[in-house]
């Protein structure tokens, strides 16, 4: 099957990683994934690139009817926010059926939803928050984000517990978050940060950052940084990520505080996709008291480890999850009903 995945800006976080790691699976099962993007930063080009994934850039979006049709497109899976207007126009234009993903709590567009064909979900929440709008019941559907567990997969190496590593793209909130990090690590002795994610707030955090926090940027070989850590701080994908490599992770952001993740918490924490909304108040003292847990207890730190790897293992595989992707595709391009001027 030929796919266009359509995103407005695809630089690197969740989002980003999402698509291309999915659109690389879908290569190795034998389909040919596209992706578009209004913007496009050169290094998700490069990966692109690197990949053999085809991709086009443009910002007016005019070229986009004759790029499809060149290229045997035949289906649109678009990425919101700004992408449902074009994916349904696009859908409705060239009679191709669309499916669209929400990411999160955000990017809603009801008034294009009539021309879509199905709404993938990455959490229940979100399905629930979309759940009562009327005629989207039908359409919803959970798929949570899949990690390639050959490449995310545990080092085996146990370290001394104070190499700590943030994932997260540096945004107001995430800027917000690390200096309530930082000020919650500086009363541990040795600790070292690591924060992996470029962003607005890059320049300046790295200019602000004391010694013992090291702001790489731009990573593109996240497995072996994750490895190099002995606890991950982030949200969302960061956190499957984490425990894929068999790394006790705390999810946090502004709004909040998840906290580690346990056995006992993960059905709450990832109902919201790990997002810092389960509750919790973002403070150093609730920060601090999770982190002495891990630095001071090594057998704690292995334990759920271990038990990170197992779940991730049993419930993020990148396989089953592209071909859930896949078998909606085909659904979508096989059945007359949903192809536009044909209901």
């Amino acid at each position: 099957m030929h796919i266009l995945h359509l995103a407005e800006n695809l630089n690197f976080g969740g989002l980003e990683t999402h698509i291309i790691t999915l659109c690389h699976e879908f290569k190795k099962l034998g389909h040919r994934p596209f992706v578009f993007a209004m913007v496009m930063s050169r290094e998700f080009q490069e990966q692109l690139k690197h990949l053999k994934i085809d991709y086009m850039v443009e910002i007016s979006c005019s070229g986009l009817p004759e790029y499809i049709t060149k290229n045997n497109i035949q289906a649109l899976h678009g990425h919101p926010a700004a992408t449902i207007h074009i994916s349904a126009e696009l859908g409705n234009k060239l009679d191709l059926p669309v499916a669209v993903t929400y990411h999160g709590l955000y990017g809603w567009g009801w008034h294009s939803h009539d021309k879509i064909a199905k709404i993938i979900c990455v959490s229940r929440e979100v399905y629930d928050k979309l759940a009562p709008v009327p005629g989207f019941s039908s359409k919803l559907e959970v798929i949570q984000n899949g990690i390639d567990l050959d490449t995310f997969s545990p080092s085996g190496v146990l370290g001394t517990g104070r190499q700590v590593l943030f994932i997260g793209r540096l945004d107001p909130d995430k800027y917000y978050s690390l200096n309530i990090i930082i000020n919650a690590l500086r009363s541990i002795p040795g600790i070292k940060l690591s924060v992996a994610g470029s962003g607005p707030y890059f320049d300046r955090l790295k200019s602000e950052a004391p010694p013992w926090v090291t702001c790489l940027g731009y990573v593109q070989n996240m497995p072996l940084i994750i490895n190099q850590a002995d606890i991950v701080i982030g949200t969302g994908r960061g956190i499957r990520e984490a425990m894929a490599c068999g790394k006790p992770a705390i999810a946090l952001d502004a709004c909040g505080y998840d906290g580690l993740v346990t056995p006992d918490k993960i059905e709450a924490l990832e109902y919201q996709n790990f997002s810092g909304r389960s509750g919790g108040i973002l403070n150093e003292e609730n920060l601090l008291g999770d982190l002495r847990k891990l630095v001071e207890n090594p057998d704690t730190r292995a334990e759920i480890g271990q038990w990170s790897r197992k779940y991730a293992a049993e419930n993020y595989a990148l396989t089953p999850i592209a071909i859930k992707h896949l078998a909606i595709y085909s659904q979508l391009i096989n059945k007359e009903e949903y192809k536009y001027g044909k209901r």
